[in-house]
Parts: C-alpha cells; sequence; structure tokens
C-alpha cells in the first residue's frame, strides 16, 4: 500500500506541478509524467529496502530450543515492495519508447 501511495501521490503532483506552469495541453507533460514515474520507482525502491532490511525479532521456544525470527514484511500481494518498483521502470520505459 505504502509503494502505491508514494508512487500515485509523485505522479499527481508532478502533474499538476507542470500543468499550473504550462498548461494541460503542453506536448511535454508526457514527458514529465514519465519522469515522476520513474522518480517514483526510484522512491519506492529505496523505501523498500529499508523497510524490509530491518532486522527481526528473534525468539526462543524453550520447548524445543529452536529460534524462530519474526519480522514485518512491506509487501504488495506477497511481493516485496522493493521489487514492485521494477514494474513501474518498465511502464516507464514502454512510455519512454511510445507503447502506451
Amino acid at each position: 500500500m505504502k509503494n502505491q501511495v508514494v508512487q500515485r501521490g509523485l505522479i499527481i503532483a508532478a502533474q499538476e506541478v507542470f500543468t499550473s506552469v504550462y498548461g494541460k495541453d503542453h506536448p511535454a507533460l508526457s514527458v514529465a509524467t514519465g519522469l515522476a514515474v520513474f522518480a517514483g520507482a526510484v522512491l519506492v525502491w529505496l523505501l523498500g529496502r529499508k523497510l524490509n532490511g530491518q532486522p527481526g525479532k528473534i525468539l526462543l521456544d524453550p520447548e524445543t530450543g529452536q529460534t524462530v525470527e519474526i519480522r514485518k514484511r512491506h509487501t504488495l500481494f506477497w511481493i516485496p515492495m522493493q521489487w514492485i518498483s521494477l514494474f513501474w521502470i518498465a511502464a516507464f520505459v514502454a512510455w519512454s519508447v511510445g507503447l502506451f
């Protein structure tokens, strides 16, 4: 959820700033949106690495003596947050070469 908020928030903010300065019919609007997608992907990657890289809590089972590590996982449909940013980078590349 956090990655979608960061990504979409950045795209919307970039589009709003660009259209308020240049107008909504400017031909470079798609370039600004593409760059916002790429910047958002980088931010999601960095945020995902930070959140998913935190150490977990190690618990010891007194009966068996086995240890278990409990960690918070930041995912989107069981995919770690930082790997979702690869989708956004692929979308940026596809947008850049004109597939969309």
